[in-house]
């Protein structure tokens, strides 16, 4: 069976004289002189896959000069007539008669004998006899390894910044589970990776070298466009065998940041935010109101002082407070309309009704009032209400913080048609409390307290009774079908976005890095979340977009 053969040979530098005069010429009729053949051809240094020849470059005219080239043939049978062997190809040119010649025939057999036969032309071309045969048996070749690395199907992504995002697995090791694989081939696209458009994805440069089997493998992939873009990861793992790799890995999918709003100075940025309820748009404050495409693309100033942007659930009007009022102002642009006295308004779920926290001084009650103004009601009575008031998905009830007089700080619950509020979440001691979130049914509220230490995660039946504990963390918030909670954490220094199963479990960290992630809000999507971030390092916060899947 004739087999490909790899040469390799060691060519001397060849530099004209300087000053030096070339002069070409043609083949004279009159040599017919062959080169001398060969009589030293040998062949050693055998390996499984390789043998080495050597002899002396026998010249142009018999044992002088250069000669033009080479014949070299090969037959695994010894005595094999020259016309009938194995021609191998791509010879380099001779040196100059006496030198010596070295070549490296590689594309072996194992454990085969392999006999070699030379022959020299010189430019006319005039050949030389054949040389002396050369026979040499390749050598042996280790225990084969025919073990790919294990496959990883654990591979995840976590912490996706504005362009990088950092990949998690386990070492696969390089015979299955076993020792170091020796290779790592990353890829990443824009569109799913499967065994069929694996070669199409595209290939990172720098892969990290593996680490022993079963150990955790973290590795950040860096430069992605800056274009909140989801992209699909896979990777296969190599042992020291040449092309001897790992099945693709299972595949791992992230989205990358997206940042809204690209504010770099003047301030601290953007205070406070909302999402409208397709999240197609945000309304923010910087002291004055805005309202943006969650693109970042278009934007309009509705306000020339606004805070705490409440959207009605048609997404055509934006609530707000400034100075000691509450006003309403169309999303599109136009003059605010000033519809009670006080601050942090809510709207109601059919969007009829604004609740909002009065001045009615020394107490500070939740009100109500018509979207189109007029005569607002009282809510509650003899309270000091700290946080917005929060409407049960029904409209039936308002949830907050507050306090009486010489009393404590408690979760409260009010009824909107008339009657007590009732505390719902009793606790002795002024701590702290985020605002009460409602459960999609109605039945749980969620809020954040310093009750026994650090901040965490409470959650509270809301006809009243024993809290329990969730997580450690600050401003919870639930996600529209009620499976999850998404909350900030710090994580040890800076804070960050965490999310946790609503029935509990062992919460996830969505983001990280030098920065404080801040305000977590779910943004239309089921999965997307948006949050403030001063991601920047100037201390200015923005609005980013970020897949909880």
């Amino acid at each position: 069976m004739r087999i490909g053969l790899i040469v390799c040979l060691t060519i001397p530098f060849l530099v004209a004289g300087c000053g030096s005069e070339q002069k070409s010429t043609g083949p004279s009729d009159s040599d017919t002189t062959a080169p001398q053949a060969v009589a030293d051809l040998a062949a050693a240094s055998p390996t499984p896959t390789s043998l080495t020849l050597t002899w002396t470059a026998p010249g142009d005219d018999g044992t002088v000069g250069r000669a033009a080239g080479y014949d070299l043939r090969y037959s695994t049978v010894a005595e094999t007539p020259w016309d009938v062997m194995f021609k191998v190809e791509d010879l380099p040119r001779p040196r100059n008669a006496g030198g010596s010649e070295s070549l490296v025939v590689s594309g072996l057999l194992p454990q085969t004998q392999y006999c070699f036969r030379l022959k020299t032309s010189d430019e006319v071309p005039n050949w030389s006899t054949a040389s002396n045969p050369a026979c040499c048996s390749t050598g042996t070749p280790a225990i084969l390894d025919t073990i790919p690395p294990n496959t990883v199907t654990d591979l995840k992504t976590r912490y996706p910044s504005t362009t990088s995002i950092t990949l998690y697995w386990t070492a696969p090791g390089d015979d299955d589970v076993q020792g170091v694989a020796s290779e790592y081939d990353i890829r990443y696209s824009t569109t799913p990776i499967t065994t069929e458009t694996w070669a199409a994805a595209q290939r990172v440069l720098h892969p990290p070298s593996p680490r022993a089997a079963g150990m955790q493998e973290v590795f950040e992939i860096v430069g992605l466009p800056d274009d909140g873009s989801r992209y699909t990861f896979a990777l296969k793992a190599r042992d020291e065998v040449p092309d001897q790799w790992s099945a693709m890995s299972s595949v791992a999918a992230g989205t990358l940041l997206y940042q809204v709003t690209k504010y770099s100075s003047g301030g601290s940025g953007v205070q406070d935010f909302q999402c409208s309820a397709d999240g197609a748009r945000v309304a923010f404050s910087l002291v004055d109101l805005w309202v943006m495409s969650s693109s970042g693309d278009s934007s309009i100033r509705l306000a020339e002082l606004g805070l705490h942007p409440d959207w009605s659930p048609d997404g055509a009007t934006i609530a707000f407070d400034a100075g000691d009022s509450v006003y309403v102002v169309s999303a599109d642009g136009g003059n605010a309309r000033a519809v009670g006295a006080g601050l942090l308004p809510t709207w109601s779920p059919d969007g009829e009704r604004l609740a909002y926290l009065g001045w009615d001084l020394p107490e500070r009650n939740v009100w109500m009032v018509s979207r189109s103004g007029g005569e607002a009601s009282r809510v509650t009575q003899g309270l000091w209400v700290f946080s917005p008031p929060r409407w049960s998905h029904d409209g039936d009830r308002l949830a907050f913080v507050a306090m009486q007089e010489q009393g404590d700080v408690a979760i409260w619950v009010a009824p909107v048609s008339g009657g007590e509020a009732v505390r719902v979440a009793r606790f002795t001691g002024h701590v702290f409390f985020d605002g009460p979130q409602w459960s999609p049914d109605g039945s749980v509220i969620v809020f954040g307290s310093a009750l026994d230490g650090p901040s965490a995660i409470w959650k509270v039946s809301s006809a009243g009774g024993d809290p329990s504990r969730i997580a450690d963390g600050y401003e919870p918030r639930w996600s529209l079908d009620g499976s999850r909670i998404i909350f900030g954490a710090h994580s040890p220094i800076y804070s960050h976005i965490w999310v946790v199963d609503a029935t509990g479990g062992e919460p996830i960290q969505l983001t990280d890095g030098a920065c404080n992630d801040l305000q977590p809000a779910w943004c239309g999507a089921a999965s997307r979340i948006a949050f403030l971030a001063d991601r920047g390092g100037n201390g200015v916060f923005n609005i980013y977009l970020l897949s909880s899947e």
